[in-house]
């Protein structure tokens, strides 16, 4: 006899679908002989962030649906979690049906990952544990809510800890279930999306069984459902993806996790040539299929032949829908309207809009997101926005051009990963050129001064400033903490950039101050203003943009210790 594991795809307000997936997974343990079943926190309505969390018809609705899963439990136990209203207040809360009966149980409640965006800690908060028949013995079982990965759990007689609340995907993210503690732990995992608005973090199953010296003796499966029959002493341990896989895989499901969502089978690509959308394009052929995946070549006399031709490249390489749509004879009209055309004021004074090389470079950006528009609506599909975490940071991108789109799946990103998910993508599709454009220098190729065949191409270093604004963006570091670092020549090591790497780019203390100043204002200012008005993202780090980091427009600020620092190495 064993515990059955429900790694369920828990569908959000929708307690309907869920109530039927949970009743055929009850069944299908029953058959398999086990006593108790287990399913994730949130089982019959998922993780809800906005006024869904107290609509009394959703919560009038789950809590139908637990008494029909309760009628169920004839001869298993069922812990399940489930929304719970009282006095006013909505909650989080574990149930226990057995013998048709439905019953509140107690459970230890921490915070969880989302903080006060979703429903905080339940009521019900002690070390009180419940009975559990697992391997045909009663075993004292301690129920708990939140993210405990970073807490000690206090004294209990608990012969095993079963977390209920799945954690999301960080990547990098290698916490232990419970630290300081010798109880054998259940991480239960789910799959899915939960979306707080822009930042959309996914659920990637790999439900977990912990000994008491925290080692996995039983996993589930990555980005899949399943049920799985455990006993109190292991399982079956089903290999995870790690790495470079993990990363492209966690791509693959985000995007079509959030896809599904919006119930979009198609998706439109604007392919540069460039890695960003090379990689967007391996992302979205796997989660949508190759038939509806449109990639757009759409070439100024800026772009050059080899990017023109790897773009291609792609489309072939991956058997993509392909087109080539030139932007210039458009552009032309664009600008002669505006060559011809005048504002005029009162007394006829005339004024001419200058349009600029810079403007110009914009008017391209935006003339593109135009064409994906159109194809997209044409088509019936969404249009992929295909900007990484460096260039967001600093607002690298053009309003309503390339920060246009239905979704970001590659906005958490640096670059360096960027790298990373195409170098593990160019093993799955050996005639697609990925390595080969990676090998260029990165370029948005809207200028002579972008010139990819001169080496010429984005202001950002990406060796140095992934890693620079890395460190500011999730390590918290500021300014001065960088111009410390520095001074005391510990810099390369404190940001993890490549040795002898400042150095090369920086002939003196004065060149690095200065570009130090211009990239922290860019992140404050400019990129923040952009980051407000961004698509949806896929979060996939400890500090994605978007919802719950308030974003504050126009605010940055140098403070003393950057202003004696800086004094001090400028002599």
């Amino acid at each position: 006899m064993t515990i059955a594991i429900a790694q369920m795809r828990v569908a959000l307000a929708d307690p309907r679908k869920n109530k039927q997936q949970m009743l055929e997974l009850i069944q299908r343990a029953r058959i398999a002989g086990a006593e108790t079943i287990i399913f994730p926190e949130f089982a019959l309505c998922g993780y809800l962030a906005d006024e869904l969390v107290n609509d009394e018809g959703l919560i009038a609705d789950c809590a139908a649906a637990a008494q029909a899963i309760a009628a169920a439990a004839a001869d298993i136990q069922v812990i399940f979690g489930n929304l719970h209203r009282e006095n006013g207040v909505t909650e989080s809360r574990i149930f226990l049906a057995v013998n048709s009966q439905l019953a509140a149980v107690p459970a230890l409640g921490a915070a969880n990952y989302f903080a006060s965006t979703i429903l905080p800690a339940p009521a019900i908060s002690s070390t009180q544990t419940i009975s559990l028949p697992i391997d045909g013995k009663e075993r004292k079982v301690l129920l708990l809510l939140g993210d405990w990965r970073e807490q000690p759990l206090p004294d209990t007689d608990a012969e095993l800890a079963i977390a209920l609340s799945p954690q999301p995907l960080i990547i990098g993210d290698a916490k232990a279930p419970l630290p300081q503690t010798k109880l054998p732990v259940i991480q239960m995992g789910s799959i899915g999306l939960v979306s707080l608005g822009k930042a959309n973090y996914l659920f990637a199953g790999c439900s977990s069984f912990y000994n008491a010296d925290q080692q996995v003796i039983a996993a589930g499966a990555a980005f899949a459902e399943g049920l799985y029959l455990w006993h109190i002493n292991g399982g079956e341990c089903i290999a995870a993806p790690t790495g470079d896989a993990l990363l492209a895989d966690a791509l693959v499901a985000g995007a079509g996790e959030f896809c599904a969502s919006i119930n979009a089978s198609r998706a439109v690509i604007g392919i540069s040539g460039g890695i960003d959308s090379a990689l967007a394009a391996c992302v979205y052929r796997q989660a949508l299929g190759a038939d509806n995946v449109y990639l757009i070549s759409m070439p100024s006399r800026f772009n050059s032949t080899a990017t023109k031709s790897l773009a291609q490249g792609m489309a072939e390489g991956l058997g993509l829908n392909f087109m080539t749509m030139p932007i210039e004879a458009g552009l032309a009209l664009f600008y002669d309207s505006f060559a011809e055309d005048a504002f005029t004021a009162p007394g006829e004074k005339k004024t001419y809009v200058q349009l600029t090389d810079s403007v110009k470079e914009n008017v391209m950006a935006r003339e593109r997101a135009r064409i994906l528009a159109a194809a997209a609506a044409g088509l019936g599909a969404i249009f992929t926005c295909n900007g990484n975490k460096a260039e967001l940071s600093v607002g690298y991108a053009t309003f309503y051009g390339d920060l246009a789109g239905a979704f970001a799946a590659q906005a958490d990103l640096w670059k360096y990963q960027v790298y990373a998910a195409s170098h593990h993508f160019q093993g799955l599709f050996p005639d697609a050129p990925l390595d080969q454009i990676a090998a260029i220098r990165p370029s948005a190729e809207l200028s002579p001064n972008q010139d990819v065949t001169k080496g010429l191409g984005d202001p950002l270093i990406y060796a140095y400033h992934d890693y620079l604004l890395k460190s500011w963006v999730e390590g918290g570091q500021t300014p001065a903490d960088t111009l410390l670092a520095y001074r005391n020549g510990r810099l390369e090591e404190e940001i993890g950039c490549a040795p002898g790497l400042v150095r090369q780019l920086f002939a003196d203390a004065a060149s690095l101050i200065a570009d130090i100043e211009y990239w922290w204002r860019m992140y404050r200012v400019v990129g923040t203003a952009k980051r407000i008005q961004a698509p949806p993202l896929l979060a996939l780090s400890v500090k994605p943009f978007g919802e719950p980091t308030p974003q504050v427009q126009g605010a940055y600020y140098f403070d003393e210790r950057f202003m004696q620092l800086k004094k001090e190495l400028l002599g």
